[in-house]
Order: structure tokens, then sequence, then C-alpha cells
């Protein structure tokens, strides 16, 4: 048959499908927060019944404790390392591009003015992003970002983007699921992702 006439129902297949990872990053997030399960919903943009699944199964593994009615990370590195072991960036589509731009200093500047002047949306990732966050972090040569889907060729013209097959210093992310711009925050301007 074309499809499957049983579906299962319930508790979601894996812990890393694209909403219910945003809920893994809205507790890894806020790691001390007691959440109602409304407050989970309105926080991620997940459905009641997603909300409730994705809950149920991260009791049911040991990472969550639910306490008068109320959801709270009891195992929070466990759950971060499982999430860091099913992750990839391989699952957004990567699109490798060339910038003239050779600074990614003066790159992510670009970005954030190009999103400003356009009012796009973004979020730097990436080695690039961690230098944002922690200047210490040395050698980046590509700026990693986000961008949605319907934006690509106003990034790739506001920018003066080469498409390149190899050795890219511009690197623009379509990712599965919206979830990635969750907590998105501006560090010296630039909108980079959560640190989660």
């Amino acid at each position: 048959v074309e499809r499957n006439p049983f579906p299962k129902r319930g508790r979601p297949a894996a812990m890393w499908t694209p909403v219910s990872s945003r809920l893994v990053r809205a507790f890894l997030e806020e790691p001390g927060r007691a959440w109602k399960l409304v407050e989970l919903v309105h926080a991620t943009g997940a459905s009641l019944g997603q909300a409730s699944n994705v809950a149920r199964r991260l009791i049911e593994e040991g990472y969550v404790a639910d306490t008068a009615r109320r959801l709270r990370l009891i195992q929070p590195a466990p759950l971060l390392e499982a999430w860091q072991a099913d992750y990839s960036l391989a699952q957004h589509r990567r699109m490798a591009y060339y910038s003239f731009e050779q600074d990614p200093a003066r790159l992510m500047a670009r970005l954030a003015d190009v999103a400003s002047a356009q009012g796009l949306r973004y979020a730097v990732t990436s080695f690039a992003g961690a230098w944002l966050v922690a200047p210490f972090v040395h050698g980046v040569s590509t700026v990693q970002w986000y961008i949605e889907e319907a934006d690509t060729a106003r990034w790739v013209e506001a920018l003066d983007l080469r498409p390149v097959e190899a050795g890219p210093n511009a690197l623009a992310l379509i990712p599965r699921d919206a979830g990635v711009f969750y907590r998105a925050r501006a560090v010296n301007e630039v909108m980079v992702v959560c640190n989660i």
C-alpha cells in the first residue's frame, strides 16, 4: 500500500526529530527551570500533543522529573551527551560560497547589516559563533550561519557571494527545523545561536 494503515501513535520514535529537539533545547537552555507543559508549548512552538509525548519520553528515560505537574531537568549532562551523539550539521542543507570579504569579523558585521536592512532572520553558528561568544577561539576561516530558505537569493545578492565547490569561506545553512533560531541572541550586534 502507499501508506502504512497502522501508523504508530503516542511517543515519538526518536528524541531528536526536529520538534522533539526544540523541547530538549528548551530544557537545556534553562536547566534549573520547572516548566509547565503549556509553557514549553509557547516557548518552542510545539503542539501540546508533541510536547506531552516528548515530556513523557524524557521522564521515562530519566532525564526529566514531573513534580506537582511541573517538569524539571534532572540529568542535563547525559541529555546533552545523548543529543550531541545524534546531532550533525550534515542534517542541514549547506550552500558553499566564496565571499570577497576575507575578514570573518567584517563578514559577520555585514550579515548583521543586511539582516537589519532587509528584515532577514539569521543566526551565526559553529566556530564563527563560538568566536563571538568566547573570543579566545582562534583560526576562524569560514563563517557559517542559518538562514530561511526563501531568503537565499537575497543573501547571495546582498553579500555578493559566489557559489564554490571547494574552499568556501561562507556557508549558508538551511535548517532542518526553525528550532535553531530558538533564543538566538545578539553578540557584538551579530545574531548567534544559543549556546546549547
